[in-house]
């Protein structure tokens, strides 16, 4: 064989050798290409992995999320039928509270018009009549009543009231009475003027005070003592001397300075008198404070039953109305009438005033709200007769 020929044939091996080569070498960077590709698929699969475990998760939780809303769910319906029980419930309640007020109220307007029927002589019970030719105290002036239009030439009786202040007859004083820069009468609550009462049976005589030891003994014989919020109504029996004579006034007992500090302890709302006034005459400018004396035989009487001047054992002026008025008790003067029928018992207490503007004191209308049972019946009514006793 000629050489031409075995290099023409060296050179074919070599060219296949070579294109042998070059296929290794792509078959190489495909198996590569192939790796890579497995590689992307093992990650692809690995995340897809995790995905799956995600949604798992996600399922989880939503199984959970499921349950507790039909938790929640059930605790609403449970919660709308208990709100809806509830308000059936009141509805029903409140419709029979209203036919129970129906009845009751029923019930009420007889017992009123049952108690109307009785009011007049009750409130005969609390207080005097009032108007011209009551007795006065040492120092206040008269009414006057003058009649403007009179029947024989108008047809009808107008009258009018002249020069009177409000401590005249049954009234009640004002804090600004005896306190500077207090409530007058038209800045005090209606509801200082009534309220649960009791009437103490506490007998007294010329000038003598009423104690603590008295106010005791007499609250213990009433029901239910004297409560926080009372009324206390002191009937001493000056009631039946109510007239323009010494007894009433120049001779009154009552109330001590230790009295109305017991008094104020116990929270009463108001203090009722069938005295001249909430102190005894003796701490009055009857004797021998402020102007006075208003009255000076009172002194020298004093002073020859006691061997002293009154001033001695009295030495403040009207301590009882600054301790009582000074602690928002009220304070009534001049109750009488009837009172002694209810003495010793509760009832209800009303002592309705004039909304006087500024004013230092009221006349009221005191009237006592009880069961009849309850009314002392041995007790005569009281009738009035000034000067005549």
């Amino acid at each position: 064989m000629e050489d031409a020929e075995l290099r023409n044939i060296l050179f074919s091996i070599q060219g296949s050798i070579a294109g042998f080569q070059n296929d290794m070498s792509d078959v190489k960077n495909d198996i590569a290409d192939m790796r890579t590709d497995i590689a992307n698929m093992k990650t692809d699969i690995t995340n897809m992995k995790a995905d799956i475990t995600n949604m798992k998760t996600d399922i989880t939780n939503m199984k959970s999320d499921i349950v507790q809303l039909k938790g929640s769910v059930k605790t609403i319906e449970l919660k709308l039928e208990n709100e809806i029980d509830r308000k059936i419930s009141a509805l029903f309640d409140s419709r029979m509270d209203e036919l129970r007020y129906r009845k009751e109220n029923k019930e009420t307007r007889e017992k009123v018009f049952e108690l109307d029927m009785r009011v007049d002589n009750l409130e005969k019970a609390i207080m005097p009549a009032f108007g011209r030719g009551n007795p006065l105290w040492p120092s206040n002036g008269d009414f006057h009543i003058d009649r403007v239009q009179h029947m024989p030439m108008h047809y009808r009786l107008l009258q009018t009231f002249n020069d009177f202040h409000m401590h005249n007859s049954t009234h009640a004083d004002s804090p600004s009475h005896v306190i500077p820069e207090s409530p007058y009468t038209h800045e005090l609550p209606l509801e200082n003027y009534y309220g649960p009462a009791v009437c103490l049976d506490i007998p007294k005589k010329h000038w003598e005070l009423i104690t603590v030891e008295d106010i005791e003994k007499a609250a213990a014989k009433v029901e239910g003592g004297i409560q926080e919020g009372d009324w206390v109504l002191i009937c001493t029996g000056m009631n039946q001397r109510w007239g323009e004579n010494d007894d009433y006034f120049m001779y009154s007992p009552g109330m001590s300075i230790e009295g109305a500090h017991w008094l104020v302890d116990h929270k009463v709302k108001g203090v009722g008198f069938d005295l001249q006034a909430l102190d005894h005459i003796l701490y009055t400018y009857a004797a021998q404070h402020g102007p006075g004396p208003y009255v000076p035989r009172i002194v020298d009487e004093y002073k020859k039953e006691f061997g002293h001047e009154p001033i001695e054992d009295y030495p403040e002026w009207e301590p009882v109305h600054t301790i009582l008025l000074g602690n928002n008790v009220m304070g009534i003067e001049n109750l009488g009438g009837d009172i002694e029928k209810v003495k010793g018992q509760r009832f209800m207490f009303c002592a309705f005033p004039l909304r006087w503007y500024m004013g230092d004191g009221t006349i009221v209308r005191a009237v006592a709200i009880t069961d009849e049972d309850h009314i002392n019946k041995d007790v005569p009514d009281r009738v009035y007769k000034y000067g005549v006793y």
